[in-house]
């Protein structure tokens, strides 16, 4: 651990900087605490940040779920961030900040839902509406922008598709998992699936449905299927400015259908990177997803159509949300935007703000704030960042549920106690 108390004197909005303490958390992660006294703001400021370089193999971003989790409700029972050491941690985690802002939904117990979309190891927690979030990749990376999260579909002739209904339900029990304008997944590689009455199975040589997003959103309609409430469980990340990446998934012959398309009795193994499909054709009104698997099956080149993530989204593991940029292109944000009302912008004169920061090759979880949970108005907070290098930025629920924390330490926050809180971005180091 290296210590300085000499101070640097800075021209920006930072006008000195003290190095407190500098400390290796792991090779190539540093965790560094200085003091800076910033233009225009009574007292000093305290600045904890952990720095890595984006693309170290062994660092990896997590949507970490402080407590349990109702899918009925998407309400996660509020801890303390420290509640990581005992349950919810990823492994070989480092670190935590505060995550995304929330809103409580009950007092006895405290739980809470989160402003943004939630997604955790792939799997869907809360679906959003495109409001700002950040999804975390592999090796330390992470990319900002208005994710969406849309069911997948598979594309048929006429303009029909379906949705994906179930993973790996009973095969007797497709009646009850699945709509006419749906299909059924099968995942695991080897596992011999027999057609029940009243459906058809094809296999794909394709894993882009096992993949995708998993989630369940009920009372989705199909327009171009049988428009009518179903549960979805399957999805891609959609961004505004991100490109569309349609993806053709190859139907199968399996030497133990007479056919592509497997029929009631005949059985078909899921094959290695691949998966089975099943659809219904005992419904009374329509067989969207039978009629179109069938067509398919038929075609010169057997094929299924769908989309998959968008481009620059599909290796993101976790999401979450925040508010507002901070710095963007290296140009701290001046205006408030709607997302943000007036205390947030401001704090009643300034609180503690945590960030998620991108500067250069290099990637920062960072914290400030002063006494006794004084500290800066969020438009002087991006000032500061973009003064300290940072390219762009994402700030997180703030005040006193700005905390950061290490296992077997005390949390850093602005007033020496722990909020409850639903969520939490952590930081793990594997290898």
């Amino acid at each position: 651990m290296a210590i300085s108390g000499t101070a640097t004197a800075w021209a920006g909005p930072v006008t000195t900087k003290v190095l407190i303490s500098r400390k290796i958390l792991k090779p190539g992660v540093t965790l560094v605490h200085s003091r800076i006294t910033v233009r225009g703001v009574f007292g000093a400021q305290e600045v904890y940040k952990i720095a890595w370089k984006v693309g170290n193999r062994h660092v990896s971003l997590h949507s970490s779920l402080l407590g349990p989790y109702d899918g009925s409700s998407t309400w996660i029972t509020d801890h303390p961030i420290s509640h990581l050491a005992s349950s919810g941690a990823p492994a070989g985690m480092l670190a935590a900040m505060t995550g995304d802002y929330s809103i409580y939904k009950s007092w006895s117990p405290t739980r809470s839902i989160t402003s943004g979309i939630l997604m955790q190891n792939r799997k869907v927690f809360r679906f959003g509406t495109g409001s700002l979030g950040v999804g975390y990749k592999p090796d330390g990376r992470f990319t900002f922008g208005h994710p969406i999260l849309r069911p997948m579909k598979l594309n048929f002739p006429g303009g029909k598709s379906a949705t994906v209904g179930a993973f790996n339900p009973v095969p007797t029990a497709l009646a009850s998992s699945i709509r006419s304008d749906q299909v059924a997944v099968y995942t695991h590689a080897g596992q011999t699936v027999t057609v029940p009455a009243g459906a058809i199975g094809v296999a794909l040589s394709s894993d882009a449905l096992a993949t995708e997003l998993r989630g369940a959103e009920t009372g989705f309609k199909n327009v171009n299927g049988a428009n009518k409430p179903e549960t979805v469980t399957a999805f891609r990340i959609t961004e505004a400015t991100a490109d569309w990446r349609p993806l053709s998934m190859p139907i199968a012959a399996p030497s133990t259908c007479a056919q592509n398309v497997c029929q009631p009795a005949e059985s078909v193994e899921v094959p290695a990177g691949g998966v089975v499909l099943l659809a219904r054709t005992d419904t009374i009104q329509s067989h969207v997803a039978a009629d179109g698997l069938t067509a398919q099956a038929q075609a010169g080149t057997p094929a299924i159509d769908t989309a998959i993530d968008d481009a620059g989204w599909g290796n993101v593991t976790d999401l979450t949300g925040g508010k507002p940029m901070l710095v963007d292109a290296g140009h701290a944000v001046s205006t408030r935007p709607d997302s943000v009302d007036p205390w947030q912008w401001d704090c009643g004169g300034g609180c503690w703000r945590p960030a998620l920061v991108r500067s250069g090759s290099s990637a920062w979880m960072i914290l400030i704030g002063g006494k006794s949970g004084s500290g800066l108005t969020m438009p002087k907070f991006a000032d500061v960042l973009a003064d300290m290098g940072a390219n762009d930025a994402m700030g997180f629920d703030n005040n006193n549920s700005a905390e950061l924390w290490r296992p077997g330490h005390r949390a850093i926050t602005g007033y020496g106690y722990e909020r409850l809180l639903p969520t939490a971005t952590s930081l793990a180091y594997r290898g």
